[in-house]
């Protein structure tokens, strides 16, 4: 895998604990379909957990190695940096992160266990975010036009937002400048 970041080439970046829910095995599937329409797009993984081992298989089994860079944990000033080195923020949500109290049956209205942080992370970061359909993940960013919602466990769909927005930067740029002035406005570790 690599280690370095190319000046050169587009960055999507996730950032945050690899846990079974955060469907990462999606999204290295979608680096797969990306790798066959643009050969200038690299994913950087940033974090680590339990399921580093799967990650690692898929990327391999799909052949990305060379498209692919792993950090492992960093600290938050360190994150917060290669974000803004990114152009694409990726929260892949599957459907493990349901809250069991709300099945739904379409996910777009379906509640998460928990907060997506790395949303608001993202956002104060001012990128634009992809993220599945769920209420406060891609529900949340569409509604208020900061990022693209797909639905979980498609990385066919992931990989096609996240190739719309590199094919519009400027869309992708002011779904960043929105981005952060929410971040700053509602989204503040004081609120």
């Amino acid at each position: 895998l690599k280690h370095d970041l190319d000046p050169l080439r587009k960055r999507v970046i996730f950032a945050g604990g690899f846990q079974r829910w955060q469907g990462l095995e999606d999204l290295v599937a979608a680096m797969a379909v990306l790798r066959d329409t643009r050969a200038d797009v690299d994913l950087l993984l940033v974090g680590d957990g339990p399921v580093r081992s799967a990650v690692l298989k898929a990327v391999r089994d799909q052949g990305i190695e060379d498209r692919i860079s792993l950090t492992g944990f960093v600290e938050e000033v360190r994150m917060a940096e290669l974000v803004a080195a990114s152009d694409i923020c990726v929260a892949p949500y599957n459907k493990m992160v349901l809250n069991p109290a709300d099945p739904g049956v379409d996910t777009r209205d379906a509640t998460m266990r928990g907060s997506p942080l790395k949303l608001y992370a993202y956002m104060a970061c001012g990128r634009p975010v992809v993220a599945t359909h769920f209420r406060e993940a891609g529900g949340y960013l569409e509604s208020n036009g900061v990022g693209l919602a797909v639905p979980p466990g498609d990385p066919a769909a992931l990989a096609q937002a996240v190739a719309s927005l590199l094919d519009d930067p400027a869309s992708a740029r002011e779904m960043g400048v929105r981005a952060r002035g929410l971040a700053e406005e509602r989204h503040d570790w004081s609120q």
